[in-house]
């Protein structure tokens, strides 16, 4: 057993003990949280992870993002609802005994919107993935198509281009 896993290791009562877990909770930050104090709003959840034995083993840093629906949260005292909001993620092993009182640190950090924790399957734990990595590769293809149709032209294909409409009359 290597270091690692030992340290995420935890001997129950009964001398046994609860091998490490991999998992990945995913989040959404306040949009009202400043820029600059959002890296303290993960470093607290991952220290919440590691006051308990775990170990953050990926993350990806938050950035803004624009929600595909409103989020409702009760924010000082009042219902607010919110378009965007900084999404992040982290990976980590922990034993499963502790589980509990991590999620429970989640729960009770207001600068979250909302978090999803999942257990990772073998597959997952070997594969990374970076969300903001992949949209931005994705926002470059039209980019590139619209290039290599200048190149072939000398014109840029428009988005009325794909629209036709037929006279009548």
């Amino acid at each position: 057993m290597s270091e690692e896993n030992t340290a995420a290791t935890e001997v129950q009562e009964d001398g046994s003990a609860d091998e490490a877990v991999h998992y990945e909770c995913a989040f959404h930050i306040l949009p009202t949280v400043a820029a600059e104090e959002v890296a303290e709003v993960v470093e607290r959840v991952k220290d919440g992870v590691k006051d308990h034995g775990g170990i953050i083993t990926d993350e990806e840093s938050p950035e803004i993002y624009d929600l595909a629906y409103a989020i409702a949260a009760q924010v000082d005292g009042a219902n607010r609802s919110f378009n965007s909001a900084y999404f992040g993620w982290v990976r980590f092993s922990l034993a499963p005994a502790a589980l509990a009182e991590v999620t429970e640190g989640f729960a009770h950090t207001p600068e979250l919107l909302r978090y999803l924790l999942i257990r990772l399957t073998r597959e997952e734990q070997k594969r990374s993935f970076s969300l903001f990595e992949a949209r931005r590769a994705t926002e470059r293809v039209p980019v590139e198509r619209a290039k290599r149709m200048e190149d072939v032209s000398g014109e840029t294909e428009g988005p009325s281009d794909h629209l036709r409409t037929r006279q009548v009359g």
